[in-house]
């Protein structure tokens, strides 16, 4: 993990006329950590790809999960009686959610966790170096996205709060309404409920710099990149390009997106993951035949 990156910026994508995306969260069935990734097939069962260096691409012996977030070094899932299990390193408490506590959502960031509630409000577990676990006391939350030091949620008022580290503005949002959240390395990006997206933070690689004109169905923000879902169900990505970070499969059409570090995984309208990037660590390998069940929120 490189030094947070010097410079901050704030850039909104232009509004067009489109179809105004509910108000949601990335499909429940799978999400993409920056080396591992983690899906709930058609069949229930976990499956998850990549780096495992902690255990964290190991998910439990037959676990059933509605929901899995793949973080750095840890995973952490919703099981079916709406508690949470973790599997992975551990060592500042990310993997170890609060005891009988039932969750709506859950996201898994570097070193922290943080989940929704049944009430709606948010509740954080890990590390606390940067007050990342100060979540809003006694909001109403429709989606959390825990990232590197800080986090971000999108509030049943469609207006997003973000806490934790702030040292690029990753952690200063723009005003709503928006639709969906993604809380990068050390940006963040917003989908507003009219298409567009705004993003806020570091900007060292025009990762808050969508393309003019463009509107999105779903986005995701990763290390020095983000990629968004546009009206025809292709994908478009912008910032860092190391390793074909940008480069999605020529003419796929996709019901999702979910970025790493240097790669992107996404669901594609079949059901079936493609992914692109760096694959270092077998991240862009998926077992073979995985199909994954797409339920969005």
């Amino acid at each position: 993990m490189g030094a947070f990156a010097a410079h901050t910026g704030q850039n909104t994508g232009p509004t067009t006329q489109a179809t105004a995306p509910a108000t949601r969260a990335p499909s429940s069935s799978f999400s993409t950590g920056p080396f591992h990734a983690c899906g709930i097939n058609t069949g229930g069962a976990v499956a998850c790809w990549g780096r495992n260096r902690y255990g964290n691409a190991t998910p439990p012996l037959g676990a059933a999960l509605t929901q899995v977030s793949a973080g750095y070094n840890h995973t952490c899932g919703i099981k079916m009686d709406k508690t949470v299990t973790c599997w992975g390193l551990n060592s500042s408490g990310e993997a170890t959610p609060p005891r009988r506590a039932t969750f709506i959502q859950v996201s898994a960031g570097y070193d922290h966790t943080c989940g929704i509630k049944m009430d709606k409000t948010v509740t954080c577990w890990g590390a606390a170096d940067f007050k990342q676990l100060v979540a809003p006391s006694g909001d109403a939350f429709a989606q959390v996205n825990a990232s590197y030091h800080y986090a971000c949620g999108l509030k049943m008022d469609k207006t997003v709060a973000c806490w934790g580290g702030d040292n690029v503005g990753q952690a200063t949002p723009a005003t709503g309404p928006f639709a969906q959240v993604s809380a990068g390395y050390d940006h963040a990006c917003g989908l507003r409920t009219d298409g567009s997206v705004t993003c806020w933070g570091a900007n060292d690689y025009g990762q808050l710099n969508p393309p003019r004109g463009a509107t999105f169905t779903q986005i995701g923000a990763g290390y020095y990149h983000t990629c968004g879902i546009k009206m025809d169900k292709t994908v478009t990505c912008w910032g860092l390009n190391s390793s074909g970070d940008l480069t999605p499969p020529r003419g796929a059409t996709f019901t999702q997106v979910s970025t790493g570090e240097s790669h992107t995984c996404g669901i594609k309208t079949d059901g079936s993951v493609a992914c692109w990037g760096a694959n270092d660590f077998g991240q862009l390998n998926p077992p073979r035949g995985v199909s994954l069940a797409v339920s969005h929120r």
